[in-house]
């Protein structure tokens, strides 16, 4: 299942993606996936962090690919925590309808839970994105 912490640039959805990580880890396997160095040290250190770009990760389709790697790489993943996804694919959030999609299947059939930051308001975001919410 994909869910969506969503708001306005600044609105502290990154502190809350972060404390989700922090608190998921005592329940199994965890991933938090993002396009920077900066939370290396908010993040606890049984959680796997990730920066995408070390890896040339610049697309929906190499995140996706990115993403299911990991998962095929461990299969005791049972959570996944995405900031700036739409940054590391280049891409506006109302044109990653594919992503998202493809996103929410792989979650479903891998059975994960994915959270995704997204900054925008709540009123703003498209309708592929509103159901996750």
């Amino acid at each position: 299942m994909i869910y969506i912490i969503c708001g306005a640039k600044g609105t502290g959805k990154t502190k809350r993606l972060i404390d989700r990580a922090n608190t998921a880890v005592m329940d199994g396997e965890v991933v938090f996936i993002t396009d920077s160095n900066e939370y290396n040290f908010s993040i606890k250190h049984k959680v796997r962090l990730i920066n995408a770009t070390d890896y040339h990760v610049v697309s929906e389709q190499g995140l996706l690919g990115f993403i299911s790697g990991i998962v095929a790489g461990n299969s005791d993943i049972q959570h996944i925590y995405l900031d700036g996804c739409h940054r590391i694919c280049g891409m506006d959030i109302a044109d990653m309808k594919y992503f998202y999609e493809n996103l929410g299947d792989f979650a479903e059939k891998a059975n994960i839970d994915i959270t995704v930051a997204v900054s925008a308001a709540e009123d703003n975001l498209p309708d592929f994105i509103k159901k996750y919410i």
